[in-house]
């Protein structure tokens, strides 16, 4: 009998730990900012593709469209450039700031178990991290839709 309640409370107790923590992603940006151009379709993306995480764009300078608590994150959180983006997930936060960080979110996304989005290339499926290092390799732009019409992968083979 005592093994059979240990059993339980140890069963408890790991799927009380085990949930993943409510994500959310915050991404401050002003549609005058050329570095807030380059990521915005990126961010676009990933809110319209990534279902287990809650998204709140902010334009810094337009405030009344803000949510209030896209407000409140950045006054407990202040950064001072953009674009920046604010991943809380449970008690941990990481902030990104400016365009190279920001299109490493996919990355933060992955490391807490969210599938984020795959760019397919001649029936090739590439993470668009992957897509990203490839052009930073090679020191062109990041893409400009992710949906590939000329791929890194496709010089490289």
């Amino acid at each position: 009998m005592r093994v059979l309640v240990i059993l339980l409370a140890l069963s408890l107790l790991l799927v009380c730990c085990s949930e993943k923590p409510e994500i959310k992603v915050y991404f401050y940006y002003s549609p005058k900012c050329p570095a807030c151009r380059m990521v915005k379709p990126y961010m676009n993306l990933l809110k319209e593709n990534v279902k287990d995480v809650k998204f709140d764009f902010c334009n810094v300078y337009d405030l009344k469209n803000c949510s209030n608590e896209s407000i409140a994150v950045a006054h407990k959180y202040p950064f001072m450039y953009i674009p920046t983006v604010m991943v809380i997930a449970g008690k941990d936060v990481t902030k990104l700031t400016g365009s190279y960080e920001v299109l490493r979110l996919g990355k933060i996304l992955e490391s807490y178990g969210i599938e984020t989005p795959k760019i397919v290339f001649e029936n090739v499926s590439y993470s668009v991290d992957e897509c990203i290092s490839c052009h930073e390799e090679r020191n062109i732009p990041p893409p400009s839709n992710f949906s590939c019409s000329y791929c890194c992968h496709k010089a490289q083979r």
